[in-house]
């Protein structure tokens, strides 16, 4: 069994707050991004050789933040790649409103129906034009 040390959960929350404020994102979208990333941003340098400590892996702290500002350069939010890619809408925003879901839905049955009524005069003219064309060639000698 392991026991935490309050001062322990204390110094991790400070650790957290302090990157999530540098890197200008909430708590909850640090948590989210580190969840999504599978990168722990608080884990020590991992070195390359024992007994040299001035070659090691690159710090998944460094790829955090990296990856951190890709998506703030990019178009998307965090809560919003947290649904399209996990299906989770921790905030409730990210996903569409059932109005938005319901005015696509109309727009897409109303353009239907306009191609569908498209097609049956296209069809009517088409059998019309093969009809004429039947009986002129019934016409001939």
């Amino acid at each position: 069994m392991t026991l935490y040390c309050p001062s322990r959960i204390l110094q991790q929350s400070i650790v957290i707050a302090f990157l999530a404020k540098a890197l200008k994102i909430s708590v909850e979208e640090l948590i989210t991004l580190k969840a999504m990333s599978g990168l722990n941003p608080f884990v020590e340098l991992i070195y390359l050789d024992p007994d040299d400590n001035t070659k090691y892996k690159k710090p998944a702290a460094l790829t955090f933040i990296e990856l951190a500002q890709l998506i703030k350069q990019s178009d998307f939010k965090i809560k919003t790649l947290s649904y399209l890619l996990q299906h989770e809408d921790v905030t409730g925003k990210a996903s569409p409103s059932i109005d938005s879901i319901l005015s696509l839905a109309k727009t897409l049955k109303d353009g239907l129906f306009r191609i569908e009524q498209d097609l049956k005069l296209k069809m009517i003219k088409l059998v019309k034009s093969s009809n004429q064309r039947w009986l002129w060639c019934m016409k001939m000698p």
